[in-house]
């Protein structure tokens, strides 16, 4: 019996974890449902729909959510109909929502434009550009990804040297300057 005003979403993943943990169980693979992590900055939840509300203002919308202030949006929501459920996740020091809408099938295709069947596009991959198109369009080489991945690295570095608990048990607490580094690293 399920209790008003519960959210059946956390059920839900809940009997997906199982169903698998069954399914790997005959395979041979024991792969018990575990609880997530806990991790810093990195965290999401789930409301359910009649808890949360859309409202519209004339420049922004703004979302109410159960025990937090009016959040501003900074995408005006881009359907209209019932809200079934939002998912809130943290990356960083932002803050992403993921509305689950149930709208009509006109207002689906308004916002959803068929796709054509017969267009056909040529890829030409080359040395002077990373892809070049049929149409004309040329993609350039992602350069900039070597000079992000030495960052990442070096910082990934300055992290494992900062004060925090290398196994599970040996008790220390995480230092403020580990916290501050691990922000950094996730944005």
């Amino acid at each position: 019996m399920r209790l008003p005003n519960t959210p059946v979403q956390p059920f839900k993943h809940l009997n997906l974890a199982f169903q698998k943990f069954f399914r790997d169980l005959k395979l041979g693979k024991v792969s018990y449902p575990r609880f997530k992590r806990k991790r810093e900055y990195q965290g999401s939840f789930y409301i359910v729909g009649d808890a949360i509300k859309a409202i519209q203002g004339d420049t922004k919308d703004y979302l109410k959510a159960p025990n937090l202030p009016k959040i501003k949006m900074t995408k005006k929501l881009g359907f209209q109909g019932k809200i079934n459920g939002a998912t809130i996740t943290q990356k960083g020091d932002n803050f992403f929502v993921s509305i689950q809408i149930d709208t009509t099938q006109e207002e689906f295709k308004a916002h959803h434009k068929p796709i054509k069947s017969h267009c056909t596009l040529g890829v030409d991959t080359g040395i002077k550009a990373f892809a070049s198109l049929s149409n004309g369009l040329r993609v350039q080489a992602p350069k900039p990804l070597n000079r992000l991945i030495r960052w990442q690295q070096r910082h990934c570095r300055q992290l494992s040297k900062k004060r925090h608990c290398k196994t599970k048990n040996e008790g220390i607490k995480k230092s403020r300057n580990y916290l501050k580094a691990s922000l950094r690293l996730n944005r």
